[in-house]
């Protein structure tokens, strides 16, 4: 999310967007700064952006909830009555590393209340499998601690949880490099993962760091509200000009998908554009797995599936479970590894519908 900052140095009155800020500590710092200031307009608009994300993923995991890491404890309050103002429920808040912080948090994660703000103390050690949407509005820009607050909301519930969760990011570098950087070391696993599961049923014949410190001579004016300035899928950058030409096509197409993503549409523009295709690989000889493991790799892929159709179609992962249990006439438990293989196919040819 991206917003213009204003801050105040020496009397001279300085305007930058997160984007355009220069990568030196006379221009970022003061810049984040003013972005994360709870008095200005940014924050709020990021937090109702993040509130409303936070609803969509209730509608697949009912007690899914949101974190907020602050870049301090007066912050943290802040942002706190915020969103209390927002949802009209009260977040927790956990502000220091003294016992009762982690009896906050542990109390959080074993409810199903919707927020919660926190500072460092979330940083390691900290489970709250439940994450479905993150709020980052710290001023620490190492790798280290960007990593330590991402893997908040990686974790799952066991095998059968299908939440998929996102995290708001200030549009600034290098916070941008390291997302984009996660999100392709995992598209790449899990890549490899489905290449393992299909290879092996065709093989089967079918059945923290130190806080940045800011310069003191800089005095924060106010901020701007917050725009969306980038959206990182499979680790690409989908620019604003690259959005609204998608916006214009659907709206030109007029017979698209109900809810199609535009984010979606943007990247198979792209994809069209250049003119590239990923030919599809062929399978390599594995050795056998024993049949419970395939079948448990092939929901797993199916879980994949049903999460990536859900974002483009604007539907409930059980919505689009329903469909398939009505399409083949039997549910997933007792379904076999080729019928189980033919809902995957299906839901390849929808994504491309």
């Amino acid at each position: 999310m991206d917003g213009k900052s204003k801050w105040r140095r020496s009397g001279e009155l300085a305007v930058t967007s997160l984007t355009l800020a220069d990568t030196d500590e006379k221009t970022v710092p003061p810049a984040l700064k003013a972005a994360l200031d709870p008095t200005g307009l940014r924050i709020p608009s990021v937090l109702r952006e993040a509130d409303a994300a936070l609803t969509q993923a209730r509608n697949d995991t009912p007690d899914g909830g949101g974190l907020v890491v602050a870049f301090g404890q007066s912050a943290a309050r802040a942002y706190a009555q915020i969103l209390q103002k927002i949802t009209g429920e009260e977040p927790a808040v956990a502000v220091s590393d003294e016992p009762e912080a982690s009896r906050i948090i542990k109390g959080f994660a074993d409810s199903d209340r919707r927020w919660i703000v926190a500072v460092q103390t979330v940083a390691e050690g900290v489970d709250i499998p439940r994450l479905a949407v993150g709020v980052y509005a710290s001023r620490i820009r190492t790798r280290m601690f960007f990593i330590q607050v991402a893997g908040r909301f990686v974790r799952l519930r066991g095998k059968e949880d299908e939440t998929t969760a996102c995290l708001f990011v200030p549009s600034i570098q290098p916070l941008l490099s390291y997302a984009q950087g996660i999100k392709k070391t995992v598209d790449a696993v899990l890549a490899d993962e489905e290449r393992r599961v299909r290879e092996t049923h065709e093989n089967d014949g079918g059945d923290p760091d130190e806080p940045l410190s800011l310069l003191p001579v800089s005095e924060t004016v106010g901020s701007s509200q917050a725009v969306h300035h980038t959206t990182i899928a499979s680790g690409e950058s989908i620019t604003p000009e690259e959005m609204n030409y998608a916006k214009s096509v659907m709206n030109r197409a007029g017979s698209a998908p109900r809810g199609t993503n535009p984010e979606y549409v943007a990247l198979v523009l792209r994809t069209a554009e250049a003119g590239s295709a990923v030919p599809p690989q062929r399978p390599v000889e594995t050795d056998q797995a024993p049949l419970a493991d395939q079948r448990h790799d092939v929901r797993r892929l199916l879980r994949r599936e049903v999460g990536r159709y859900s974002i483009v179609a604007n539907k409930s992962h059980k919505y689009i479970h329903a469909e398939l249990n009505m399409h083949f006439g039997d549910t997933t438990k007792p379904a076999t590894l080729q019928t189980l293989m033919k809902r995957i196919e299906l839901l390849g040819r929808w994504l491309e519908e």
